[in-house]
């Protein structure tokens, strides 16, 4: 079988990397609309819509979907049914609905739900292999030694929605919480416009945090 992962670009750098993906197509129509550029978008669109596709899995239930979906020649079309999608408008363009998810299920294993019509019955929760370079391996190589021995646990604090980042100074206990009661030292993660922030929760907790290098 052939593995075709669709996403928006900022997400193409990392799927790239991961292991039982053959191909990695980026779709990101907000942006070309933006820029004035849909000649990439609509070049895409054509490879993803083709024939060469025989089931298409929709992992989001939103909008975003609707116009692959739409076009999609797959025989075979999973998704979320009305309860679980983001976007209930999405689900009629499915050959298939997953039936509705128990109460508080992870989001992983909604994931895998949506396999079970192909027969996959995913238990165990399995993180693939992710692909990294010569030169990555020595960069954080050289960043742990500089840390020392100390045992290390990333601390993510960040999302795209300000509303469900918790308060930097809890952030900033909660590191120290972890520090004083495993031995961990946390290690504060961050992104684009993201430093500064960091940087806060890490001056802030007591001496338990410390700064992820910068990454790509």
């Amino acid at each position: 079988p052939h593995l075709t992962w669709i996403c928006a670009s900022a997400y193409a750098p990392f799927l790239e990397r991961v292991e039982g993906i053959d191909e990695v197509i980026n779709i990101n129509f907000r942006k070309m609309v933006l820029s004035g550029n849909l000649s990439t978008y609509s070049q895409n669109l054509k490879k993803i819509t083709g024939p060469d596709y025989d089931v298409l899995v929709d992992f989001q239930g939103t909008m975003k979907s609707w116009n692959i979906l739409l076009q999609s020649k797959a025989t075979t079309k999973l998704g979320f049914n009305r309860v679980d999608a983001r976007e209930p408008f999405t689900t009629r363009f499915y050959t298939q609905q997953v039936p509705p998810m128990p109460y508080g299920m992870h989001i992983i294993r909604q994931y895998l739900r949506l396999l079970q019509p192909l027969g996959v019955e995913a238990n165990k929760i399995e993180y693939p292999e992710i692909k990294l370079t010569m030169a990555e391996i020595n960069f954080i190589q050289t960043w742990k030694q500089s840390v020392g021995d100390k045992k290390l646990i990333a601390v993510n604090p960040f999302t795209n929605w300000l509303t469900k980042c918790w308060p930097e100074e809890n952030t900033a206990e909660f590191c120290r919480l972890i520090c004083e009661n495993t031995g961990y030292q946390p290690v504060i993660l961050w992104g684009p416009k993201e430093k500064m922030a960091a940087e806060r929760i890490v001056a802030n907790s007591s001496g338990s945090a410390i700064l992820a290098p910068p990454t790509n």
